[in-house]
């Protein structure tokens, strides 16, 4: 995760801090995908709210980049 507190970031180009949050913001999504064919395997309903939200702000990110 980016730590927009240090002064690191404020060195750093902004089209790196983008790529570092398209980075997380896909991990998150295949880490919901990841709980979501857990769940099914195991035989659990669950709902998929979680994966629809992160898979579009996924798509959102990679949109406005």
């Amino acid at each position: 995760m980016v730590d927009f507190n240090t002064d690191a970031t404020v060195s750093s180009p902004a089209a790196n801090l983008v790529k570092i949050l398209l980075l997380q913001a896909r991990a998150n999504a295949l880490e919901a995908l990841e709980f979501l064919n857990k769940k099914e395997s195991s035989g659990v309903q669950f709902e998929q709210a979680m994966i629809k939200a992160r898979l579009g702000t996924w798509f959102l990110e990679h949109q406005a980049y």
